[in-house]
């Protein structure tokens, strides 16, 4: 239901890139539907710059009976201390905060719940950004059950159980997020960080393709989840001269002064002439 409204709600739309809206089979079979997915989109070189699944996202009382129908859990896995896939989630928070202030998305630093799965993970798994959806809290009651009454307890996945207030803000939560990544221009590439033994941090990076009004270079401490700095960066690009071996280069630049990389993470990000901000990317150094 969300898939198709949000749909039917963005076909009005012009945006930068394609949005595909996929229903997979085979899901709790051995996410048979997404892997085949991937595995096309591999043999045909789509570029997949980020891949929402919704799943479990209609019940607001969970089983340990606390009722919450304003949070949206959003599971992204790293193999590291972070991801493409941790960089997509925090730009659902980030346009959820800005456009549907009536939901609270609640950053999850975990693939999946724990021990189980969904269609996202075969994405993130070939190195395509990739988040989970989900409801604040879970009623196993009513989830992989037949519909029956069981020692007075009432078990089953029933319509009655969905609050279409709930499916409908995790719908503009979604709208949101995918407008603004579709809006928004192609993220930086190569993203290069000069830091040691310096006070200042320096980043350069490739122009994002087709073109950005503008990049922001974004920082937070070792330790917080979430970006909290920004540094708006004109567009200018600059030719960088053949060396070592290198070929002759475009790139942007900026400098951070007075913040030290020993301390803080930093990243790149692609903004448009109307605000529409890109995913961030980080230095493959850190």
């Amino acid at each position: 239901a969300v898939v198709l409204e949000v749909a039917r709600a963005l076909s009005a739309g012009e945006f930068r890139a394609n949005l595909v809206f996929l229903l997979v089979p085979g899901e709790e079979q051995g996410l048979y539907g997404s892997k085949h997915f991937v595995a096309e989109a591999q043999r045909v070189d789509w570029q997949i710059d980020g891949m929402f699944t919704n799943d479990i996202v209609g019940g607001i009382e969970g089983g340990n009976g606390i009722r919450d129908d304003v949070t949206i859990r959003c599971f992204s896995g790293a193999d590291a201390l972070d991801s493409p896939s941790r960089q997509l989630a925090r730009c659902v928070a980030d346009s959820a905060a800005r456009y549907v202030p009536d939901a609270r998305v609640r950053l999850v630093f975990r693939i999946d719940r724990f021990g189980r799965g969904g269609d996202h993970q075969p994405f993130h798994e070939a190195g395509m950004p990739a988040i989970r959806l989900s409801e604040a809290n879970e009623h196993y009651a009513r989830q992989h059950q037949d519909v029956r009454i069981e020692d007075g307890v009432r078990y089953g996945d029933l319509a009655e159980y969905v609050s279409e207030i709930y499916l409908g803000r995790v719908a503009r939560v979604n709208a949101a997020a995918l407008a603004e990544l579709a809006l928004a221009p192609t993220p930086p590439t190569a993203i290069a960080m000069r830091a040691a033994v310096s006070y200042d941090t320096q980043l350069g990076w490739a122009p994002a393709v087709g073109g950005a009004d503008a990049y922001e270079i974004v920082w937070r401490d070792t330790t917080s989840p979430v970006w909290t700095d920004a540094l708006r960066v004109p567009p200018t690009i600059r030719t960088q001269p053949a060396r070592r071996g290198r070929p002759e280069r475009q790139v942007v630049q900026g400098k951070i002064e007075g913040i030290t990389a020993d301390t803080h993470f930093f990243g790149v990000r692609s903004i448009s002439a109307a605000g529409h901000r890109s995913r961030v990317v980080m230095p493959a150094r850190r």
